[in-house]
């Protein structure tokens, strides 16, 4: 009585026919489609009562999601669908818990809905109470407790687990998990013991629904990277590009993400995150409206960055990230190669263990009545031998050679370290001029190179661990202004500080505050 009043079956019924492209395929889908429809309701809004009738775009993930093989199981095991905010992630999340709940054919299913925090993991759990307290059939035989919820017929249950939870997941056998909001879990250990506590399911399944975040090298960034190294074979764009599908068929995993089309290569956005008709693209919910969005942009709580991750889902590269996005990925176009003979300043700057020694060649020249800048790296990483310091004597010959190479007017050092090395090179008649890295030199300096960025005046070769450097980069204010940090300890910048004196000390070859080392020191009498 109550399995066949909530849907709960035994076996897998004949699965029906989806749609995918061009293609069909065997589906449990459209029975996942009709469960929601007949058993759950919308708990907010103006649709409050009403059944979770699924959308279009709804449809094909929930097909695909259910996709079945030829011996009538289902392909996949772990999912992660990202799409921005208010797009019904927490309802379509609990309608899925639901059905894996009550309808999957399960014996005392497992449902798991975890997050980064229990807060943030509560609320698809409280959407999911809400939801059987408003059916009209649900309730019967799902109980609501305080922190759970009990599915009597087959002897289910749903829970709420977190990554800053007390209760640890080990030794749990889940059916489903729904990991809630990845992009702030900062390590992978909850998603993975909820995928390997479930491997003695049959068919277990795991479902991550997210936003993009802030930090590509976070557990949610690197999982988004796998997608792009698929083969393309396995990969498939729709929306104009605004929706990226990826089918790991041999392990299991489906891709289904939303966002502005972007080129692998570099992490680069291939659209304006500017243009109203890129954030309508990247929402699919037809209650998503160019007014409200209009509304979300012109926010003053709103700022840009914050705008274009959680309202377009586009990588912003941190949450204080100092330059606007796409800024630097720019300045690949206009680069020319710094030929022999070249003007040039160098920036420099020391690292001798855990830190990396940076080069930086700057090119100044004019187009159309304005300042230009080309730029080259040398970036040298740290020894990998413990207590092992880095050669300076390697950095003091690649100076030479540039010095030997072209006509160098500057090369601004970090003082730290560098003295003796400084000193070395002064008397062989380099033009070496210290670079105080106090508030005095830096503040106006960050500001001096945001600007060539951002004005599309500094162009280089796409190299990628400079770019890595710059992306690091943030910023720390005071009442003296503001300047150029490192984001996190872990996150190399050197090469983006060696960036920022080389430029500096370009600008002041034309007069722009800074003294030689010349006017720093004794006049040597040899």
């Amino acid at each position: 009585m109550a399995g066949k009043a909530a849907g709960v079956r035994s076996g897998r019924k004949r699965p029906a026919k989806a749609g995918a492209s061009s293609q069909e395929f065997r589906s449990d889908g459209p029975r996942v489609a009709a469960w929601l429809e007949a058993y759950v309701r919308h708990t907010k809004g103006v649709h409050a009562g009403q059944p979770l009738t699924l959308e279009a775009w709804q449809t094909d993930f929930v097909n695909e999601l259910y996709r079945l093989d030829d011996d009538g199981k289902r392909v996949y095991t772990n999912c992660m669908l990202l799409l921005p905010r208010k797009n019904g992630k927490s309802t379509l999340a609990a309608g899925l818990a639901l059905y894996q709940l009550c309808a999957d054919g399960e014996s005392s299913p497992e449902v798991y809905l975890s997050a980064n925090s229990r807060e943030q993991a509560g609320a698809v759990f409280r959407q999911m109470r809400d939801c059987v307290l408003t059916s009209p059939m649900l309730g019967d035989w799902v109980t609501p407790m305080r922190s759970h919820l009990e599915c009597q017929s087959n002897m289910g249950i749903a829970r709420v687990t977190s990554a800053d939870g007390s209760k640890s997941v080990h030794g749990t056998n889940p059916s489903f998990a729904c990991q809630d909001e990845l992009w702030a879990a900062k390590s992978m250990d909850l998603l993975e013991a909820l995928v390997s506590g479930a491997g003695a399911r049959a068919e277990p399944l795991t479902v991550i629904i997210s936003t993009v975040g802030h930090d590509r090298s976070s557990p949610l960034g690197e999982m988004h990277k796998k997608l792009y190294e698929l083969p393309e074979e396995l990969r498939e764009t729709r929306n104009d590009g605004f929706l990226t599908i990826g089918r790991d068929l041999k392990a299991g995993f489906l891709y289904w993400c939303y966002g502005p089309p972007l080129d692998p290569a570099d992490w680069r956005y291939t659209a304006d995150l500017d243009d109203p008709t890129v954030w309508r693209k990247a929402n699919p919910a037809s209650w998503i409206t160019d007014e409200f969005l209009e509304k979300q942009h012109a926010s003053p709580s709103m700022r840009s960055s914050e705008f274009q991750r959680f309202m377009v889902n586009a990588w912003a590269e941190a949450e204080d990230y100092w330059l606007p996005q796409g800024a630097w990925s720019d300045g690949r176009t206009g680069f020319v190669p710094i030929e022999d003979g070249a003007t040039v300043t160098l920036g420099v700057d020391l690292g001798l263990r855990r830190d990396r020694s940076s080069v930086i060649l700057v090119r100044r020249r004019e187009v159309d009545g304005e300042l230009h800048f080309d730029v080259q790296a040398r970036v040298w990483e740290p020894p990998t031998a413990e207590g092992v310091n880095f050669d300076v004597n390697e950095l003091r010959e690649y100076i030479r050679d540039c010095c030997r190479r072209f006509d160098v007017e500057r090369v601004g050092f970090d003082p730290w370290r560098l003295s003796e090395t400084s000193d070395a090179l002064l008397d062989e008649g380099i033009p070496m001029t210290s670079f105080s890295m106090g508030w005095e030199r830096s503040a106006p300096a960050s500001e001096a190179l945001y600007d060539a960025i951002v004005s599309g005046r500094m162009h280089h070769d796409g190299d990628p661990v400079l770019a890595a450097h710059v992306a690091a980069g943030a910023t720390t204010t005071s009442e003296r202004g503001w300047r150029i940090t490192k984001r996190k300890a872990t996150e190399p910048v050197d090469g983006l500080i060696a960036l920022m004196i080389a430029h500096s000390e370009c600008m002041a070859a034309l007069g722009h505050g800074a003294t030689s080392v010349y006017e720093q020191r004794d006049l040597i009498t040899l």
